[in-house]
C-alpha cells in the first residue's frame, strides 16, 4: 500500500529526502575534518542507523561521487571500538587517489558519503595480549591507533610497545596523543624513528631483529602488528618466520607487487564490448583499461567489490591467495584476478 502511495518512487526515496541517512544504501554524514599534515587528514563520520560497530583493526569502504563518477576506497577505522556514534578515518592522499583529494577539497561538515559496514580479520584479539608490539609507518599507523585507543578505553594494564617510523618529525602522526597515552598507561612505551633526519639516537635505524631486541625485549613472545610501506612488511615477514609467523599481524593497504611468470599465454575477451587482447599476465582490470575500456573500480586491492564482473569462461587466479576460479558465470574481482590462458569476461 505504501509503495502505491509513493509511486513512481519506492518509499526509501521519500524517506531519503527527509533524512539522507535513511537510505537503503549504507551511508554516513561527515561531522568533522581535521588536517594532520599537508597530505593527511582525519575525517569523523556519523554512520547511518544500523551501523554494527567495529573491532579495532577492521576497515570500511568509503564511497564518493567525483564529477558524476562513483569512487571507492578502503580505509582502516582509526577510532576506538568503544567510541559511540562516530568513526574516524585517517587518510593519506596518494598520487593516484581520487577519494582523499575530494574529501580534502570538496567535502565539509554535513557531507553525505557512502560508508560500508566494517570488515577485516586483522583485529585486536580477545582475550587481549599481555604484550602488543606495533610497528608502523605513514598512514599504516591507523590500525595500531585503533587498537591503542581501544585498549586505553578499557584501561588495559598490559605491555604495549609502539614504534612509529617516519621520514621527519613533521610527518609523524599523533605525537601529542601518543605522549598523553604513554603518560596515562604505565605499560605503554612509545618510540619515534626518523629515517631522513637526526634528532634522536634511534634515527636512521631500520626494522631488524637488533632494533626489536632493543626497543621491545621479549618480542618473539608478543603479538606484533606491522603496517606501513611494502619494504617494512617484507622485512617483517622475513623476521617473523616459522613458529613466529603465528604471532604476526600484517595489515596491507596495497596488494603485494605482482610477479608475472614467463609462460603467460591466452587471449582475454571482453564480450560485451567486443574487444580482445593478448594476455600479458597483469590483472584483468589493468588489461581492460589498456584495451580502451573504462570498467568501474574502487580500492584496486579486492576489498570494495566495485569492479566485480561475471566471468563467462576460463580460469583465473586470485593474486592475494592463489585460489583458482574455474567456474562459468562466476563473479570475479578483476583488480586482483589474473588470467590463466583464455578468459572471457562480461565487460
Amino acid at each position: 500500500m505504501l509503495g502505491a502511495i509513493t509511486t513512481p518512487y519506492p518509499p526509501s526515496r521519500w524517506t531519503e529526502v527527509l533524512n539522507p541517512l535513511w537510505s537503503d544504501e549504507d551511508r554516513g554524514r561527515i561531522t568533522e575534518i581535521r588536517h594532520e599534515t599537508d597530505d593527511v587528514l582525519t575525517v569523523t563520520i556519523k554512520p547511518a542507523p544500523g551501523w554494527p560497530g567495529h573491532r579495532a583493526g577492521q576497515h570500511t569502504v568509503l564511497r564518493v561521487d567525483v564529477d558524476g563518477v562513483r569512487f571507492a576506497r578502503a580505509f582502516t577505522i582509526a577510532s576506538s571500538a568503544h567510541r559511540g556514534g562516530t568513526v574516524e578515518l585517517t587518510c593519506k592522499a596518494y598520487d593516484d587517489a581520487k577519494v582523499v583529494p575530494w574529501l580534502r577539497d570538496h567535502s565539509d561538515r554535513g557531507t553525505i558519503v557512502g560508508l560500508d559496514h566494517p570488515t577485516g580479520e586483522i583485529v585486536l584479539p580477545d582475550p587481549r595480549p599481555t604484550h602488543l608490539v606495533c610497528i608502523v609507518g605513514g598512514s599504516g599507523i591507523t590500525p595500531a591507533m585503533a587498537m591503542l585507543r581501544t585498549l586505553r578505553d578499557e584501561q588495559h594494564t598490559g605491555r604495549i610497545t609502539f614504534v612509529q617510523f617516519t621520514r621527519t618529525v613533521d610527518e609523524a602522526l599523533f605525537l601529542d596523543e601518543l605522549a598523553e597515552a604513554e603518560a596515562a598507561m604505565p605499560g605503554l612505551t612509545v618510540h619515534t624513528v626518523c629515517t631522513r633526519e637526526s634528532v634522536d639516537p634511534l634515527d636512521g635505524r631500520r626494522l631488524d631483529e637488533a632494533l626489536l631486541d632493543e626497543l621491545a625485549p621479549g618480542w618473539p613472545e608478543a603479538l606484533s602488528l606491522v603496517c606501513g610501506p611494502v619494504p617494512m612488511l617484507e622485512t617483517a615477514e622475513e623476521i617473523w618466520t616459522g613458529e613466529l609467523a603465528d604471532r604476526l599481524l600484517v595489515e596491507r593497504f596495497r596488494p603485494k607487487p605482482l610477479v608475472i611468470p614467463d609462460d603467460v599465454s591466452g587471449t582475454i575477451r571482453f564480450s560485451k564490448s567486443q574487444v580482445a587482447c593478448d594476455n600479458d599476465g597483469r590483472t584483468l582490470l589493468e588489461q581492460a583499461e589498456d584495451a580502451g575500456l573504462s570498467p568501474a573500480y574502487g580500492c584496486r586491492m579486492g576489498v570494495c567489490h566495485t569492479c566485480d564482473i561475471p566471468k563467462l569462461a576460463g580460469v583465473t587466479r586470485d593474486v592475494r591467495n592463489d585460489e583458482l576460479d574455474t567456474g562459468e558465470r562466476d563473479r570475479i574481482q578483476p583488480c586482483v584476478a589474473v588470467a590463466l590462458g583464455d578468459v572471457d569476461l562480461h565487460l
